[in-house]
């Protein structure tokens, strides 16, 4: 029987090495009245957070939260 040392260990989060670039990545689900939501907390997120921390490199979505994708990324990093 393999003992605890033997398992593979699992890091869920990994803190970035200072000199190693970042890539914040968004993605929003659909579903109707999800995308309201969405688009509170879109809101919350860029006028509540510093930077860089409610800055995306990336943002994505499906149905609802493509739609809500399209409208943030009408904006620049900074002029959310």
């Amino acid at each position: 029987m393999p003992d605890e040392d033997s398992k593979p260990k699992v890091e869920l989060y990994k803190e970035p090495e200072a000199d190693s670039p970042v890539c914040r990545i968004l993605s929003m689900s659909g579903g109707g009245s999800k995308g309201a939501y969405e688009a509170g907390a879109l809101h919350s997120i860029f006028h509540t957070l510093e930077a860089p921390h409610g800055e995306y490199d990336v943002i994505s979505g499906v149905s609802v939260g493509a739609i809500n994708s399209a409208a943030t990324a009408l904006f620049g990093k900074g002029e959310e």
